[in-house]
């Protein structure tokens, strides 16, 4: 696994693997893999949508014609 990991982060793939999968003893396994393990989103930081760009729609709006031509 950790020669996967390495291949997958050497490779200009838009994004990169878990650093924290690799073996405790891998030189790359960093000490920020030793805090306590959340695996579920507590805080919307990371995204990166801007308000302007956002289009909130009310879901099942039946004056929206998109939603409408779904039918």
């Amino acid at each position: 696994m950790d020669l996967l990991i390495e291949e997958v982060n050497k490779a200009d793939l838009g994004w990169k693997a878990d650093v924290c999968k690799y073996q405790k003893h891998h030189a790359n396994y960093g000490s920020h893999c030793e805090k306590e393990l959340l695996l579920a989103q507590t805080s919307d930081d990371n995204l990166q949508v801007q308000d302007d760009q956002a289009e909130a729609k009310k879901f099942g709006d039946k004056k929206d014609p998109k939603f409408m031509a779904a039918f």
